[in-house]
């Protein structure tokens, strides 16, 4: 599948398979996931304790990576139902949906910028690896913003609150070796964050990072302990420290509450098995399992 293939080659994960059912937390914040039941994933809501799933999304395709709008009231997701992966909209409730991208590459790992006007995402359209593209949220006046070699990878973008910046992961200088860069909407003032040393025989890979709502911090994955763990970090890069602690299992794509009081995550247990929501306080405390599922995204 090709969303396996892009997170492999982008952080050398396993992504699968099923954990038992954690115990549930009294909670109204929802999120957007995927599960993946009968050969294809869906997008469903789910609340933070585990409890209330309710499906969007039903048909034959793969239905993925959802990420809600600044203002709740849209659901930006990935899906293959034309043959290969494409941005898709619709409304909250899983609604008129609406394609957004078009070509025979694959669009994927959407991010919204924070006045809803326009999205960042990672395509190859233009072959080779990975770069970053921003289109309009209706799908007009797309734009490359990275301009890379064809080796080069760039994905997983995250929109800084105040919109000046976007942060994204790349192999730019070392086709082994993710870091973590950020560079302006209009792609200018590009600047690495992250210089962790890595190689086809040594863990040292950034990714899938996100923007606290205060925009003062970063959450990321990361290997450089030996397997992916999720760190935080100043927005300059500075006072990286460790949020999980979980022998046997990846945990990648941190995902802040709206108030920046809880990270959402997915996690994956080591060799196999099923890839499942957690969320966890950006201290390391508060650790718990919302469901088996992956691509968590909190609604606004």
């Amino acid at each position: 599948m090709v969303r396996a293939t892009i997170l492999l080659s982008t952080f050398a994960l396993a992504l699968a398979i099923a954990l038992p059912a954690g115990t549930a937390q009294t909670s109204a914040r929802q999120l957007a996931v995927s599960i993946t039941r009968g050969g294809d994933s869906e997008i469903y809501v789910i609340r933070e304790d585990g409890f209330a799933l309710r499906q969007l999304t039903r048909n034959a395709a793969s239905d993925y990576f959802p990420v809600w709008s600044p203002d709740g009231k849209r659901l930006l997701f990935v899906s293959d139902r034309d043959g290969d992966d494409e941005l898709y909209v619709a409304t909250a409730s899983g609604a008129a949906v609406r394609q957004l991208t078009r070509n025979r590459g694959v669009d994927t790992t959407p991010a919204w910028s924070p006045d809803g006007r326009r999205i960042v995402f990672a395509s190859n359209r233009a072959g080779g690896e990975h770069e970053l593209y921003v289109v309009n949220a209706d799908g007009t006046s797309l734009r490359r913003l990275t301009n890379t070699s064809r080796i080069v990878m760039d994905t997983t973008p995250s929109w800084s609150p105040d919109g000046r910046w976007i942060v994204f992961a790349s192999n730019r200088l070392g086709y082994f070796n993710m870091d973590l860069y950020r560079v302006r909407p209009d792609g200018k003032g590009l600047r690495r964050l992250t210089f962790t040393r890595g190689s086809e025989r040594r863990p040292g890979d950034e990714g899938t990072p996100a923007w606290s709502p205060d925009g003062t911090q970063i959450a990321f994955s990361t290997n450089r302990d030996g397997q992916q763990e999720l760190y935080v970090m100043a927005a300059d890069g500075k006072s990286q420290r460790r949020v999980t602690r979980a022998p046997g299992r990846d945990d990648i794509l941190p995902r802040w509450s709206p108030d920046g009081s809880t990270i959402a995550y997915l996690g994956t247990p080591l060799p196999h098995g099923a890839s499942a929501v957690y969320v966890i306080d950006p201290d390391g405390s508060g650790h718990r399992k919302v469901r088996t599922g992956s691509d968590p995204s909190w609604r606004p």
